[in-house]
């Protein structure tokens, strides 16, 4: 057996969910009880901590409750969602380093416990756990905003915890 490469978080950080940049050797860590994001970079069998960013919107005091975190198919931008703020948060990926700087926060579906990007990057597609209800948000390609009110929202009964996206043929 091969050892794996190993990293270690605050203690009380909760690490849930970690997305690659895909097209840069780095890798972003959601910490669900810390209220932050690690940069990681990816070197040979080694994981070296580079940065820590908050993923908190500065409008909420409360405690940090993160669920999911995606990087955009071009990798120009992260997003991720806070639970007790319902809120996604969408931050900058810098081209030259992927260190990250929060562009905004969107209030979205109550308690956004998951949330998918569609394969074409225009579509942001969120569960709220509390709300009982999917919806979909225009995202701004330029920008990486978040498009408010909701596109569409559905009805899909209690707690939904979990959307994806699949790519159809010539989309």
């Amino acid at each position: 057996d091969a050892d794996l490469p190993a990293f270690e978080v605050g203690p009380g950080f909760a690490p849930r969910h970690l997305a690659f940049h895909p097209a840069r050797p780095m890798a972003y860590l959601l910490n669900e009880r810390g209220g932050t994001v690690d940069q990681l970079i990816l070197d040979g069998d080694e994981i070296r901590f580079e940065a820590t960013f908050p993923y908190q919107p500065a409008s909420h005091d409360g405690d940090a409750w993160g669920a999911q975190i995606l990087v955009g198919a071009d990798g120009r931008f992260l997003y991720t969602s806070e639970r007790n703020s319902s809120t996604v948060q969408v931050h900058a990926i810098d081209p030259t380093d992927g260190s990250l700087v929060m562009t905004g926060a969107w209030p979205v579906e109550a308690c956004p416990r998951n949330f998918a990007l569609s394969a074409c990057g225009r579509w942001l597609i969120v569960a709220g756990e509390e709300s009982d209800h999917v919806a979909s948000h225009a995202l701004d390609e330029a920008a990486g905003g978040i498009g408010l009110p909701a596109a569409r929202r559905l009805a899909v009964g209690a707690g939904p915890v979990w959307v994806a996206t699949v790519a159809r043929a010539g989309t």
